[in-house]
Formats: structure tokens, C-alpha cells, sequence
């Protein structure tokens, strides 16, 4: 029996898509669906209308002790683990084998979703458990290191910066952006000047300022702002060498 749904999704510009979607099991929250090349995980279902959002998920291991031990969060990927998934850590210079026993919907600090793996400890023999997940880092590390290189060679010139993104399945990066990321990239040792400027505030008295609380300063200029990428912002004082330390 098929079960007919209308998936939502938002872009990252925050658009709204609705699109139709079949699936021959039920949707419920914590489902993962595969659309238009890329996995979602479903947030709520509303009769017919599925409201889902980038899926990633999270493992986190349960010790015999009851405490959790939550590991880093992933882009959901077709080897992303299931119930019933084995693994293998070291503890205490031995192998301690796991098993996935549980899978729920879960959020983050930013109270958005992600699909949260719950592996217990497993006895069975170590020997049995297959090896999938090493062969599954080989793979990644091969696939365009030399790209990967080049990127991060780069990214050690003076006042360029490297960030690393992960893209959803069949998504393209956007290089159209990475121009407008350089040119705002932090000032370097070549940007320190004395000689005072007022590109950005026409100043402000340090006597002003409120000790010890955040201070809102007025800036102008703000066209210069990149709205792709980073902005240096140099800062300048006078008036005397300090009695103490001062931060900004």
C-alpha cells in the first residue's frame, strides 16, 4: 500500500517548497525520505503534509552505567547507521563492541532536528563485526584530496581564511560567492597602520564607554560590508599609553 504525502521543505534562503511524495511505508517523525537527491528528515507530520527538514543525525553512546556519550554531528548519508548497526571502539587499550538499539528524533541547542542513534554495549564477538566504517573513511579520504589540498594551501596566504562547508548530495558549491569571501577576508599585519582612519565610525570617547557591559558603537560606511563573507574591522586608539589592560 503506497501512502501519499505533500513533503515541505525550505531552502537556505528560507523558501518554502511543497512537493508530492509516495512513500510504501507510513511517515512519522524521525523518517528519513530521499528527495530530489538529497536525504530529509521528517519533523512532523500533519495528516497528508510532512514538514521535514536537511537530515543529520547523531551517535551517542549509552555505557553500562547509564551515561551518554553524544559523538559529532553528520550529514545523513546512505552508510549512516540503523538499528541494529555494529561498531567498534577502544576502551582501556581493547575493542568494546556496540550495536545501535535505538533511533529517535531529537533537537540541538538551536532547537533544530536531528536524528539521534542510541548504540549499547554489545558482547558478541569482536571478530564478527564487519569492518564497513573503516573502509567507508578510506574512501572519503580519497575521493579529491588533491582538491582538498589546494584549497587549504591557499587559505595560508596572508588574510585569506578556509571554511569548510558539507553539501547535501547532488548540491553544488557555491563559487560565485568565494570572491566576495576573499576580498572580506580579516585584515593581515599588512593592514596595521598609525595613522588614524574614519572609513568605518568618526570615533568614539573611551571615557563614554560603560566598564564591564556590552557598548553599541555607530558605524557608517555599511555598503562596505560583505554580505557573503567576513569584514575586517581595524581599530584604532589614542591618547596616552594605557595605565591597564584594554580589550575590545
Amino acid at each position: 500500500m503506497a501512502f501519499s504525502y505533500t513533503l515541505v521543505t525550505h531552502d537556505r534562503a528560507g523558501r518554502e517548497h511543497a512537493r508530492p511524495y509516495t512513500s510504501q511505508d507510513p511517515l512519522a517523525p524521525a523518517s528519513v525520505v530521499l528527495l530530489g537527491g538529497r536525504y530529509w528528515l521528517v519533523e512532523r507530520v500533519d495528516d497528508a503534509t510532512v514538514q521535514a527538514r536537511p537530515a543529520r543525525y547523531r551517535l551517542t553512546h549509552r555505557h553500562p552505567d547509564g551515561h551518554e556519550e553524544a559523538g559529532a554531528f553528520r550529514r545523513f548519508r546512505p552508510d549512516a547507521p540503523t538499528v541494529g548497526h555494529q561498531l567498534a571502539t577502544y576502551e582501556d587499550g581493547g575493542p568494546v563492541t556496540w550495536a545501535v538499539v535505538e533511533q529517535r528524533l531529537a533537537r540541538d541547542d538551536a532547537d533544530d532536528p536531528f536524528l539521534e542513534s542510541i548504540a549499547e554495549r554489545d558482547h558478541g564477538e569482536v571478530e564478527s563485526l564487519p569492518d564497513h566504517q573503516l573502509e567507508h573513511t578510506l574512501e572519503q579520504d580519497e575521493d579529491d584530496s588533491g582538491t582538498v589540498a589546494v584549497a587549504l594551501a591557499l587559505a595560508t596566504r596572508p588574510g585569506l581564511a578556509v571554511e569548510l562547508v558539507g553539501l547535501e548530495p547532488g548540491q553544488a558549491p557555491d563559487w560565485d560567492a568565494c570572491p566576495n569571501a576573499q576580498r572580506a577576508a580579516p585584515i593581515d599585519s599588512g593592514g596595521w597602520t598609525s595613522t588614524v582612519s574614519t572609513s568605518a565610525s568618526t570615533g568614539n570617547a573611551i571615557s563614554a564607554l560603560t566598564i564591564g557591559t556590552q557598548n553599541d558603537l555607530t558605524l557608517q560606511n555599511l555598503g562596505s560590508i560583505s554580505l557573503t563573507g567576513q569584514t575586517g574591522l581595524r581599530l584604532h586608539i589614542d591618547g596616552g599609553q594605557p595605565s591597564g589592560e584594554n580589550s575590545a
